[in-house]
């Protein structure tokens, strides 16, 4: 028995071809002609978290209200598209506001079912915003399954900034509340 292992060295595939290969296994010389194995390299994917302008924020701490994107890359080194899904739980303190490339929603979670991810690859994304975030950590990543396998994205960041606590009064009254979030306004 001879087994060959190899892994592509590029990200489509690669060929190995000889002519002819020998061995002598237990005194006998085996040979073998016109030999042609053609490996192909996995699919692989990876998240990037971007705010509304395209800036990265992975870790950055984030107030209430802030939309972030999610952009999942799926790399296709085939050379035809593949049928895929694609699913993204949002973690607790984001709400969904929008996806690309005919995603659904429902609650936390995004899919793209049964769609084709064709030869290159392509980006798919999630738009949504910090609700609740305050002090939170926010961990997400997605999954992948296509030809009976499942991959991961790396996982990303996102922090949501504590509200600051202030204490207002003014002639000899306190104000209405302590917490102040974005675009809120005192009484007293």
């Amino acid at each position: 028995t001879v087994t060959y292992k190899a892994k592509p060295t590029s990200t489509t595939s690669e060929t190995i071809a000889t002519t002819s290969a020998s061995m002598v296994l237990n005194g006998t010389t085996l040979t073998t002609k016109n030999i042609s194995l053609t490996f192909t390299a996995d699919m692989t994917a990876s998240m990037e978290v971007t705010d509304g302008a395209g800036t990265k924020v992975y870790a950055s701490s984030l107030p209430d209200g802030s939309t972030i994107q999610f952009k999942i890359h799926v790399d296709n080194p085939k050379s035809t598209a593949v049928k895929a899904t694609i699913k993204d739980t949002l973690p607790a303190g984001l709400s969904y506001v929008s996806s690309t490339g005919g995603a659904t929603n429902s609650g936390q979670t995004v899919t793209w079912n049964n769609i084709q991810i064709p030869a290159g690859g392509a980006d798919y994304t999630i738009d949504a915003t910090l609700k609740n975030a305050g002090g939170k950590t926010m961990t997400n990543s997605a999954t992948i399954t296509a030809d009976k396998k499942t991959i991961s994205t790396n996982s990303v960041v996102v922090y949501g900034m504590e509200a600051p606590t202030i204490a207002v009064t003014a002639n000899g009254k306190d104000a209405d509340k302590q917490t102040v979030g974005t675009d809120q306004k005192l009484s007293y």
